[in-house]
């Protein structure tokens, strides 16, 4: 059900709660009618814009340790990972390894946990975008690899 008003914005930054009964007074009946869907649909922009805003921040709040020193495409990665799945928990980066690629900053590992489900999204959505971001392999699904995605660049 709408609620019997909505509140509008003008142009001259004025806050007016409009009721769509009221607006048949002012102009026909079709004109009314198309006012108050184009406001319906302004409503739900503000609110969806309010959505994705809070996303984003909560996408920001995914820790990154060991960011410093990654290369540009890990970087990227790590900024495009923790921007599309909230549901990741942290990404680790450069850190003291007997290979080569965590001390490097070239290798990350998304950490999902016990979400299955999550890194065999995050895992595809890498290989297909594998050119974009450089990705040299990834290992999920492997010996030690079952609460994170380790992805290496070049």
């Amino acid at each position: 059900m709408y609620r019997k008003s909505l509140t509008a914005l003008s142009k001259s930054g004025a806050v007016a709660e409009i009721n769509p009964h009221r607006v048949h007074d002012f102009c026909r009946p079709a004109v009314a009618n198309y006012a108050f869907s184009t406001m319906k649909k302004i409503a739900l922009a503000t609110i969806i814009a309010g959505l994705v805003a809070t996303s984003s921040a909560t996408a920001s709040a995914v820790p990154l340790v060991g960011g410093g020193g990654l290369t540009p495409n890990a970087r990227a990665l790590a900024q495009y990972i923790t921007a599309t799945y909230p549901g990741v928990r942290s990404i680790g980066g450069v850190r003291p390894d007997s290979r080569p690629d965590h001390p490097s900053g070239r290798a990350l590992d998304i950490m999902i946990g016990s979400d299955m489900g999550l890194g065999d999204a995050i895992n595809a959505d890498i290989q297909s975008q594998a050119g974009r971001f450089g990705v040299e392999y990834t290992m999920w699904r492997v010996a030690s690899h079952f609460d994170h995605i380790h992805v290496t660049v070049g």
